[in-house]
């Protein structure tokens, strides 16, 4: 079955201005949680490894590559914690999700339900099944790249790992013997299956929350000749989302952003701490403003989101994108 590009992307768009409250309902304490939990490793955590870092300016002076030594240990340190995000920000998004899922699919609004933030057997697949989609992509882009850089390398490498104490030396090497292009070509290759997986994949989200499977079988029989479909399809919402975003940057900064920015510039601050410090005065006020704009955003794009590969997947198999599909 051909999937209806304009249809699919108007009943989408539809049910993200029309449904908006019931999906804010569902979503604001999950996203709240999530963004309290942000805001405080970005306070509370970086500022310490902000305060212990040295002037990164005076040892980019004696040695450019430091800098990335530094910040990469400081990254290396923070990965507990950037671990735990990760596994938050999994556990909002397939809550949420699931929810909104499950309006488009069954119905099912869960009337009466302000604090909504469940988890089980369905949010359980979703993180399995959005676990195991980042595995694919990554085992198809090691099975390619991995070669190649093997070839570059001329079998050696440790020592062409090793040569990357030379950067950026070692790249225009690289450039010059003309094995850069290798790489480019392998990384392209790669992303472009790693594309084409993904799209034969779009609505294996909402077949998980309707068949409680997590087979993929279903979803990539579904998007059989309609890989081109999914692409305009992507494309229009794209643009859709663009034009969203760039009307609510246009409309913050021009409320004051570009004149905060200008002040920070012009400032002469003496290291990082001071830095974090005169930025966490400048937006302190401006927080609940900050919640309510991105809570409103992520709520309306990922609402958006989620329509595109429910009704997909509901016309695909065949149902009217306002008749529930049978429990």
């Amino acid at each position: 079955m051909k999937l209806p590009v304009f249809s699919t992307f108007g009943n989408a768009l539809g049910f993200a201005f029309g449904n908006f409250l019931p999906c804010l309902r569902l979503a604001w304490l999950p996203v709240t949680l999530l963004l309290l939990a942000q805001q405080a490793v970005q306070w509370l955590v970086l500022d310490d490894f902000i305060g212990r870092m040295p002037d990164l300016r005076d040892v980019g002076r004696e040695n450019p590559l430091a800098v990335f030594r530094i910040i990469l240990n400081m990254w290396q340190q923070m990965a507990p914690i950037q671990i735990a995000l990760m596994l938050l920000q999994a556990l909002v998004i397939a809550a949420v999700a699931v929810s909104i899922h499950r309006v488009i699919l069954f119905g099912d609004r869960r009337e009466g339900s302000l604090l909504n933030f469940s988890f089980g057997k369905t949010e359980l697949m979703y993180m399995l099944m959005a676990t195991a989609m980042s595995i694919v992509g990554i085992a198809i882009l090691a099975s390619i790249l991995f070669p190649a850089v093997y070839v570059v390398a001329d079998g050696n490498l440790p020592g062409f790992i090793d040569g990357f104490r030379r950067f950026p030396d070692n790249v225009e090497e690289l450039v010059r013997s003309g094995r850069f292009g290798l790489l480019g070509i392998a990384y392209l290759l790669a992303g472009l299956i790693v594309i084409f997986v993904s799209i034969r994949l779009a609505v294996w989200p909402p077949s998980v929350v309707a068949t409680g499977s997590l087979s993929p079988s279903e979803p990539w029989s579904l998007m059989r000749g309609n890989v081109l479909r999914f692409i305009g399809l992507v494309f229009l919402s794209g643009g859709a989302i663009w034009i969203l975003m760039a009307g609510t940057s246009i409309a913050i900064f021009s409320q004051g952003g570009f004149e905060s920015i200008r002040a920070l510039q012009s400032l002469d601050l003496q290291g990082p701490a001071e830095l974090q410090q005169l930025m966490r005065e400048r937006i302190m006020p401006f927080l609940p403003v900050f919640y309510v704009i991105v809570l409103l955003l992520y709520t309306f794009v990922i609402s958006f989101s989620i329509a595109l590969t429910s009704y997909s997947y509901k016309a695909l198999k065949g149902y009217s994108a306002a008749d529930p599909l049978p429990a």
